[in-house]
């Protein structure tokens, strides 16, 4: 039966952690709130740029800012793992 850590990409040799094809900026969807940071492409005109920022704010209910944000989530589906040898003790 294969499982979802099977298929974990990141313990392959040719796995190769995709960079971006453009420059990119930070941009802060709400400067008040300083964990939600997101990025966009550099080099947007102005009025392309500010729209942008406006449709990420007004659609900023699709991102997962943190787990709390993903309630009812199946731990099947995703789940993060800390990759110990529960053999050994903790110093």
């Amino acid at each position: 039966m294969m499982t979802l850590e099977s298929l974990d990409l990141r313990k392959s040799e040719k796995f190769e952690k995709s960079k971006p094809t453009e420059a990119m900026e930070m941009v802060d969807i709400y400067p008040n709130e300083p964990k939600k940071l997101t990025r966009i492409v550099e080099g947007l005109d102005k009025q392309s740029r500010r729209r942008l920022i406006r449709l990420l704010q007004d659609n900023d209910d699709v991102f997962a800012w943190s787990a709390a944000d993903m309630p009812g989530i199946d731990p099947t589906v995703i789940r993060h793992f800390l990759h110990v040898d529960s053999t050994v003790k903790p110093v």
